[in-house]
């Protein structure tokens, strides 16, 4: 079978093909070289001037070639096919530009000259080949010495090499893509290397060619499919590709961020890697369903609620959609109180129509199965998993941030800048939505301490017991000879703080007095507009949500479930007198699962639980704070010491209140949409201060000690991020006070993080403590000093929970008592 291929196949033809290819690539090496090396010439040495020699001789030979071999296919066809196919592509161009571009504020989209809409690099090239090409044809009619040339390329069969390689060298010269070139080969040309220099871009300008000629051949072969209204692999290819560009554009919108970041509007290699990325996503739903109809309206209603929901999360929270966030496709009752019903609506209406336009269609627009041989089909599948599960492994083994070099552009968009320690929102914004889910999908939760070894686990446990003891000889107290409450209070934060804000009057007028008189100030939130569940567990575990890796986004279902032990402030307090109170789903954010771990035996919540509130007032969004603080008062016992973790839901966003109406609010800059809701959350700040002093004074009224610790998770998410531009910190600054129903020491503590509160509790209470909540104490007062031990405190931080994440949880082993008192 082999021999009979080798027989048959023609090879005079296949030598004449790869001879065009080698003249497309020698036309673009020149153009390209040009470009990089224009302005340079005097500075260049040799081996650099040589080339350009070199390069221009081969550039007048290969124009002939291809002027030559063009002679054949020189009609009517083929030039509707270069210039529809030019025109398609500067649409695209364009279309790519003005992505790349959304983080520009100054970028006029309608400016076409001055955006060079056309890209006419490669035009006056192709001119002088067609005029070239056309003289030669009419010399060889007219010539009848010349016909063996006419019957020579007769049997030239070029399988549209040259009309793709034409359009693929339009595309190479795109003003864009030079830039590109030039980037991945500047250095080497300031250091004068000239190999490196010629092998990059060598290797890099055939890629490109031999990538955008079989895109180019493949769109072209699917105006076949389209016109004869049948499903192709070319038809499927073009589809996915256009999609992935058109949705490429919709998630980015949304996570716009109107600025350059580190000079650059987009990192390098980001829009390349989502249209990828999202092209063999599309492809691969093509090969499942396999029917065109069906998976293009799938991926068009999927695309486009994914774009809408990212839009609205980045607006409510300024943070994008997450691979984690699909959780909450279980909780859609909760997801629909959060959103405009007519959002809903919308979505519900234009999925209808989607199912109502493909019954009618799916006969009439390319029927039939995309693949009858399965064999092909699976395939084509099982090279999409396998490209899937590289780059899995190529993101999942990185090292300092960093994948290995020379991977064509998942290197470069990784390994460029790195802005992973700026969070999801900026590397969504610069580095594209794809990126950011890939790095949730392969990166470890916690990445290892230098240094982590059992010797170094066990030194810390010497240490911290040394230093409880030093510790404990100046208090007195037990944390669980009083009860304790600690107090979430849902988007909690003084809007007098921000700038340009006025109100018509101290929305918090208690809780300000209780400021004043007790230990209190601002707690550093680590998000905007969201992030409740992280700051609950950082208060009641100590442990450091900056200590984990960029990738995480819940640790509620992300870390916790892989630590071998989670330390709680709770700890100290029989299961029996654990209440948990949260006036939602018990399931969201496996709050009911991790209760259960920390040993809570009651969780009062709406659904999902045994116990259900026995007073249940709604204000705005959620359950009023008074009815939120009766579920504890109601369980308070009299004589027995308590823990409470307590999470209020009145304040989350939408905000809608109507009173009390001598409370309004008014923010410079904002629009009426954003005004409206600020009065809103005043007027509902309000609300909180009167029965959060009533909460207050009933517990007064116990004969046992009580003490609160009453904290704010994040800013509203109503503010846009103008409003923070002089002063970055105020977006991440709320409001904490710290309690107690019996006389004590107003400490010093203006700032402090959510992951303080156990050692702060402790130390406003003169309670006891155990060696880990020592370390605790100990960066508690290293932060409030700006001591320079704040540092290798912190790593001793990082290395246990390390350790006790994916580590081998030595602390366990050398210490059972570490994090317990005793």
């Amino acid at each position: 079978m082999i021999k009979t291929f080798f027989k048959t196949f023609d090879w005079i033809n296949f030598l004449r093909i790869i001879l065009s290819i080698i003249f497309l690539f020698y036309i673009n090496f020149y153009l390209v070289n040009s470009y990089i090396l224009t302005g340079r010439t005097n500075q260049l040495s040799i081996p650099f001037q040589t080339s350009l020699t070199f390069g221009f001789v081969a550039y007048l030979f290969s124009i002939i070639g291809i002027s030559f071999y063009l002679i054949k296919d020189l009609n009517k066809s083929f030039l509707i096919k270069v210039i529809s196919g030019y025109l398609i592509y500067q649409v695209i161009s364009y279309f790519l530009l003005v992505t790349r571009n959304l983080n520009n504020r100054e970028f006029k989209t309608w400016d076409f000259v001055n955006n060079h809409f056309f890209q006419t690099n490669f035009l006056p090239t192709f001119l002088i080949i067609l005029g070239i090409s056309i003289v030669l044809s009419f010399i060889i009619q007219k010539s009848k010495y010349l016909t063996f040339i006419e019957n020579y390329l007769e049997e030239f069969d070029s399988k549209e090499v040259l009309l793709s390689g034409i359009l693929s060298s339009f595309i190479v010269n795109d003003r864009q893509m030079l830039k590109i070139f030039k980037e991945l080969v500047l250095s080497f040309l300031s250091n004068d290397n000239y190999v490196q220099f010629m092998t990059h871009l060598s290797s890099n300008l055939f890629l490109s060619l031999v990538i955008m000629g079989i895109i180019s051949y493949l769109v072209l072969n699917s105006y076949q499919g389209i016109a004869t209204n049948t499903p192709t692999l070319s038809v499927m290819v073009t589809v996915s590709l256009l999609l992935a560009i058109i949705f490429n554009y919709t998630l980015q919108l949304g996570v716009r961020s109107d600025e350059a970041l580190l000079g650059n509007f987009i990192f390098p290699g980001a829009t390349a890697y989502q249209i990828i990325v999202l092209t063999l996503l599309f492809l691969a739903i093509y090969l499942v369903l396999n029917r065109f109809l069906s998976a293009t309206l799938f991926i068009i209603v999927v695309g486009v609620i994914i774009s809408v929901v990212n839009n609205i999360k980045v607006g409510l929270r300024s943070e994008p959609l997450l691979i984690t966030d699909f959780v909450w496709l279980k909780e859609f009752s909760l997801i629909t109180s959060f959103v405009d019903k007519s959002v809903i609506v919308y979505t519900l209406l234009g999925v209808a129509f989607v199912i109502v336009v493909y019954f009618l269609l799916r006969k009439v627009i390319l029927p039939g199965k995309l693949f009858l041989n399965n064999k092909l089909r699976f395939s084509i599948l099982g090279i999409l998993t396998t490209i899937g599960i590289l780059n899995f492994i190529i993101f999942r083994n990185e090292a300092d941030s960093k994948v290995i070099d020379n991977v064509p552009i998942i290197s470069r968009v990784n390994n460029c800048i790195d802005i992973n320690w700026m969070g999801f929102s900026k590397n969504a914004s610069y580095k594209s939505m794809m990126y950011v889910w890939t790095k949730q999908l392969t990166k470890s939760v916690m990445d290892s301490p230098k240094g982590y070894s059992e010797d170094k686990i066990r030194k810390i446990v010497e240490k911290y017991r040394n230093e409880a003891s030093v510790i404990n000889a100046t208090r007195d107290n037990k944390i669980e000879d009083q009860t304790v409450i600690f107090v979430l209070s849902e988007s909690f934060s003084d809007p007098s703080r921000i700038p340009g804000i006025t109100l018509s009057k101290n929305v918090i007028p208690n809780i300000t007095q209780i400021k004043d008189s007790y230990t209190s100030g601002l707690m550093k939130s680590d998000f905007y507009g969201g992030g409740t569940a992280n700051m609950e567990i950082q208060a009641l575990t100590g442990l450091s949500y900056s200590n984990l890796s960029s990738s995480v986004s819940v640790m509620n279902t992300e870390v916790l479930p892989k630590m071998s032990y989670v330390p709680s402030i709770s700890d100290s307090y029989d299961d029996k007198n654990k209440i948990a109170v949260h006036f939602h789903n018990a399931s969201n954010y496996s709050r009911n699962i991790v209760y259960k771990d920390f040993g809570f035996r009651k969780f009062v919540a709406l659904d999902g639980t045994k116990d259900k509130p026995t007073q249940l007032e709604f204000l705005s969004a959620g359950a009023k704070d008074s009815s939120t603080y009766y579920a504890v008062t109601s369980n308070l016992t009299k004589n027995t010491n308590q823990f409470f973790s307590v999470i209020t839901m009145q304040n989350h966003v939408p905000w809608n209140s109507e009173q009390p109406t001598d409370v309004t609010a008014y923010g410079d800059g904002l629009s009426n949409i954003e005004n409206d809701s600020l009065t809103s959350y005043a007027r509902l700040l309000s609300v909180t201060d009167t029965a959060t002093a009533d909460f207050l004074n009933e517990l007064s009224n116990y004969d046992k000690k009580i003490t609160v610790v009453f904290y704010g998770d994040h800013l509203p998410g109503l503010y846009p991020s103008k409003v923070f531009s002089n002063n970055p910190s105020l977006q991440y600054e709320t409001d904490y006070f710290i309690w107690s129903n019996y006389e004590t020491d107003k400490l010093n503590y203006p700032v402090v993080s959510s992951s303080d509160f156990p050692a702060l509790l402790l130390e406003q209470t003169g309670s006891k403590v155990s060696p880990y909540y020592a370390l605790l104490t100990d960066i508690l007062e290293a932060k409030n000093q700006s001591s320079d031990n704040l540092e290798a405190l912190s790593m001793d931080l990082k290395m246990l929970q390390y350790d006790l994440t994916l580590g081998k949880s030595y602390i366990t082993k050398l210490d059972k008592k570490f994090f317990n008192w005793g």
